[in-house]
């Protein structure tokens, strides 16, 4: 399993299953367990996942707790909580941060979360915050909370450069170890990343797979779109996989913590053996879908363009 060192000089495995998206669930932390969830991250948990992705706003924490519970204890001690990673995130509790990580803590089942995240910067969406309310107090009281050791790493997630410099202007004793941005070969964000390689924080992408989810008949309207589906053709060819296999490697080629999921064993498995040498794509494989994806129409999934510079 590949993994990175952060700022916080602690490792964290590079392929992490997510339990948002397609696991999200309406309503709020008192809804009623998904078992479906469950078992299916307990089923990604015995295939060799190691690192789990949860959030607040995904109401997925509590289906977290319940699956490592269970594996743990069905696992008699030949896997440990020390073991596995656990990623959670924080955003309509930003007014009540305290009280948001000792739920947190409550529905994981854990005594620590290695790495939590401000899920957004966007505060105008977050209801019944004081006027004056910043995102570097909502930092400051994660702070503490790292400080004592219950979060071991903290981060942001949908940060732009500017979100990150309003942290600095605020205060901040401790730079985020992580921001999870959606990333894929039609959303480059060049600008960003050389901000956060100067700044000494890793990125973790979501929306891997957006092209192809969500983008695939465009792509294949246009003549750009092709030539960008022919650069993940030819390395998905020579390796005998799937043009999603590609573009997983591609993004962990950039340096990423990669969050995907999937409800199918097997898919589970394709996703960790992208971390193999095996499955490593060519220099030029990897500029070409670079090149090529960067000319196709630019793609935003999961939140309005216009709050970002690229």
């Amino acid at each position: 399993m590949p993994s990175y060192t952060l700022n916080t000089k602690l490792p964290v495995p590079a392929l992490a299953y997510g339990t948002g998206t397609k696991w999200f669930k309406r309503g709020d932390s008192t809804s009623p367990i998904s078992r479906d969830l469950v078992d299916a991250i307990k089923a990604a948990l015995t295939v060799g996942v190691r690192h789990i992705d949860t959030a607040e706003i995904y109401n997925t924490e509590a289906e977290v707790g319940v699956a490592v519970r269970e594996f743990l204890a069905e696992n008699n001690g030949t896997v440990t909580r020390t073991d596995l990673y656990i990623t959670s995130k924080i955003y309509p509790g930003l007014g009540d941060v305290d009280g948001t990580v000792r739920k947190s803590l409550e529905l994981l089942q854990t005594e620590y979360i290695d790495l939590y995240l401000i899920h957004a910067p966007f505060l105008d969406r977050v209801a019944n915050l004081p006027a004056d309310y910043t995102i570097s107090d909502a930092w400051r009281k994660l702070e503490a909370h790292h400080a004592s050791g219950v979060l071991r790493s903290i981060g942001v997630s949908n940060f732009d450069l500017p979100h990150l410099d309003e942290l600095v202007a605020g205060g901040s004793a401790v730079v985020p170890a992580v921001n999870q941005i959606e990333f894929h070969p039609l959303l480059p964000q060049p600008i960003l990343r050389a901000g956060l390689t100067s700044r000494g924080i890793i990125a973790a992408s979501y929306g891997p797979l957006v092209p192809l989810n969500n983008a695939l008949e465009t792509l294949q309207a246009s003549e750009p779109g092709r030539a960008f589906l022919a650069a993940l053709d030819a390395p998905a060819a020579r390796l005998g996989v799937d043009r999603s296999a590609v573009l997983l490697r591609w993004n962990l080629d950039q340096g990423h913590i990669v969050v995907s999921t999937s409800a199918k064993v097997e898919r589970v498995v394709q996703f960790l053996a992208i971390g193999s040498d095996k499955f490593a794509l060519t220099a030029s494989e990897r500029d070409a879908i670079s090149s090529t994806g960067a000319a196709a129409d630019k793609l935003r999934k999961f939140w309005p363009t216009g709050r970002f510079q690229e």
